[in-house]
């Protein structure tokens, strides 16, 4: 007797795995993710960050293809409302090296260079050069200027950044500071 509800015992344990394993197996297979749009659908996460992104469980992130490029004219207002332009700043994904050239009023310049700084998402600082001014930068007339970044992507898994251009200050006065913060998403 003892025997056999011990068999009994083996046989029903065993009839209950197996139920668990055929229910475990026969759940759907998590939605197959490549697209922003297919992320939204799954229910994942939107995160709040311009242009608005989406993200896996497996850490994957999409951008929304349809968010408005930031700045499709070139032109950002400085803190100060100095207007500052990008030539052919259309979106604002960047990689490395990032070549940007513009015009800034003379005077954001001192001896003809200001600085231009990449940061991650917390303000931390990826790169940071000189911006060197090309022509006449004593004048409070428009200049063109360039400079390259190069840069390694911040670690982690949110792609966001921000772009900072700021006004060379000599004086080291605060009321002669200024910049512009332009929101970037790297590739």
């Amino acid at each position: 007797m003892k025997r056999a509800l011990i068999v009994v015992v083996i046989v029903l344990a065993a009839l209950a795995g197996a139920l668990v394993t055929w229910l475990l197996l026969r759940q759907s297979a998590p939605p197959t993710v490549n697209s922003y749009a297919e992320c939204v659908a799954a229910g994942y996460p939107v995160l709040e960050t311009y242009p608005e992104q989406c993200r896996t469980p497996d850490g994957r992130t999409f951008v929304n293809p349809d968010a408005t490029p930031i700045g499709p004219t070139g032109e950002f207002t400085s803190e100060g409302g100095t207007t500052i332009t990008l030539d052919g700043w259309t979106d604002a994904l960047v990689a490395s090296p990032l070549t940007i050239t513009g015009e800034v009023p003379g005077n954001w310049s001192f001896e003809a260079s200001f600085s231009v700084q990449l940061t991650d998402a917390e303000g931390n600082v990826l790169v940071e050069a000189p911006a060197q001014l090309e022509g006449d930068w004593m004048t409070d007339e428009m200049v063109p200027f360039s400079v390259t970044l190069t840069f390694e992507p911040p670690p982690g898994t949110n792609p966001s950044g921000f772009l900072v251009l700021l006004k060379a200050n000599a004086s080291g006065l605060p009321e002669n500071d200024d910049s512009v913060r332009i929101p970037i998403v790297f590739e």
